[in-house]
């Protein structure tokens, strides 16, 4: 198991989906994607990653 990179607790079993560090569940928000650092600060992914992380539904969308 990984540690909390935000409060250290040593039950981080869940990853943010921006920022990818480990958090958990007390440090993210209620729709379990993002971190509070993230929420609070609005971060958003970039065109870049965003495709890298869909390419699957991408390639489904293309092929139909």
């Amino acid at each position: 198991m990984h540690s909390c990179e935000f409060c250290g607790s040593t039950l981080a079993d869940r990853k943010c989906y921006f920022c990818e560090k480990y958090c958990c569940t007390t440090c993210m928000t209620d729709d379990r994607t993002r971190c509070k650092q993230c929420y609070i600060h609005k971060r958003k992914l970039g065109i870049k990653k965003l495709l890298k992380r869909n390419k699957l539904v991408l390639g489904l969308i293309g092929f139909l």
